[in-house]
């Protein structure tokens, strides 16, 4: 292996794309939260936002009940770096966090659509459900 051009290290990395998508739901709620604040919501629809926060809810229950359980903990005897460079643990973790995400961001778009609050109470808990499925929760080590 060339020195100069050291192996990924996949559980720095997983980290670095959780705290991206954190960020990116923070900048999504804020902006739009900003956006109808000051500029008005395009269409005050009861209907709409209420559909949009039942598909958001949905797509957390999805992640949570569904892609959670298929990502398996680390065992006693594997190290944080064995467990991360894993293929089925990072892809299961990526489409987890990815549902998640679009989730919360499906929230802002509803929000900044309708201004309608519910949507974005389900941004806020796609940004908690992200928290709570941090790195290293999801392998055990808490």
């Amino acid at each position: 292996m060339n020195p100069s051009n050291p192996a990924p290290d996949a559980a720095r990395e997983l980290r670095q794309v959780h705290l991206a998508m954190l960020a990116g739901l923070v900048m999504v709620g804020g902006g739009f939260a900003y956006l109808v604040q000051t500029g008005g919501a395009l269409d005050s629809s009861p209907t709409v936002a209420t559909v949009v926060t039942i598909v958001s809810m949905a797509l957390l229950g999805l992640a949570a009940v569904v892609l959670r359980p298929r990502i398996p903990a680390r065992r006693s005897d594997e190290g944080s770096h064995a467990y991360w460079d894993a293929l089925p643990q990072r892809r299961a973790v990526v489409a987890l966090w990815a549902v998640t995400e679009v989730a919360g961001v499906l929230g802002g778009f509803g929000y900044f659509f309708t201004g309608v609050v519910w949507p974005l109470v389900a941004t806020g808990l796609a940004f908690a459900t992200l928290v709570v499925f941090r790195p290293s929760s999801l392998e055990g080590a808490a």
